[in-house]
């Protein structure tokens, strides 16, 4: 059975954006994508530029709206100006993320009252899709937290990997988006942090003070410092750079 849904919670990565391909296709009922975006200062710029070039076009192509929805202060913004909250799950001297609100308050709840805003409610909730693919379905849970919304899974649906969803991507002639998340997100694997410091180090380095921003915060706060990888040193030390080599 074709899954039918109110809306999707779009995040411009794969799996979000097979979703868009396999609805403008007619494998997916649904013509409403709502993209929380945490902030132009926030989001990976890679996603951003990939929603604008391929994503936004691709979705009014063929039928479909991608609409945005934010807070008023960006993640970024927040956890600088907070003078008691660092906002974001830094890690903690064992390499343990703390607690993930920031999910719940930029992506979540911004959805969550624009479907209040579409005239869902307890009574008619809207039937909202999240991008979980068949090799993740331990990141499933049944309850929004909203009553006026009900979770669907598009991809579980149809047995889909993430790779099915790559290959359903490519297909559609659109290339692969890159792995949607804030720049400076703890839960980045140790691969993406020694790929941003090779082939982005500026953004390496935003990343490095924002966590000497955070680590200055607690402190003041009379806390232990935090980190931005599980190898719980501050970036520029657990991803030294490479010296360069004998004919570069």
């Amino acid at each position: 059975m074709k899954p039918c849904l109110d809306v999707f919670s779009f995040v411009g990565g794969v799996q979000s954006t097979a979703v868009l391909v396999l609805a403008a296709t007619g494998r997916i009922d649904c013509s409403l994508f709502l993209f929380a975006n945490v902030g132009a200062d926030s989001e990976n710029p890679a996603t951003l530029r990939y929603m604008e070039q391929h994503s936004k076009p691709f979705a009014w192509e063929h039928g479909l709206r991608i609409e945005e929805v934010a807070k008023s202060r960006t993640l970024y913004e927040h956890a600088l100006s907070s003078p008691t909250t660092v906002a974001v799950p830094m890690r903690m001297s064992n390499g343990a993320p703390g607690n993930r609100t920031c999910t719940d308050r930029w992506k979540i709840t911004p959805i969550a009252k624009r479907l209040r805003e579409l005239g869902f409610t307890k009574d008619a909730p809207a039937t909202m899709g999240l991008g979980i693919s068949a090799d993740e379905w331990q990141r499933t849970r049944t309850d929004s937290g909203h009553k006026h919304i009900k979770i669907a899974y598009p991809l579980l649906d149809l047995k889909l990997s993430r790779s099915d969803c790559e290959s359903v991507i490519r297909e559609s002639a659109l290339p692969v988006p890159p792995r949607s998340s804030c720049w400076f997100c703890p839960y980045h694997q140790v691969a993406v942090w020694e790929r941003m410091r090779r082939e982005n180090p500026e953004l390496f380095r935003r990343a490095a003070e924002f966590e000497r921003l955070m680590s200055e915060k607690r402190k003041t706060l009379g806390k232990d410092r935090v980190y931005l990888s599980s190898r719980a040193k501050p970036l520029e030390e657990a991803f030294p750079e490479e010296p360069a080599g004998l004919f570069d």
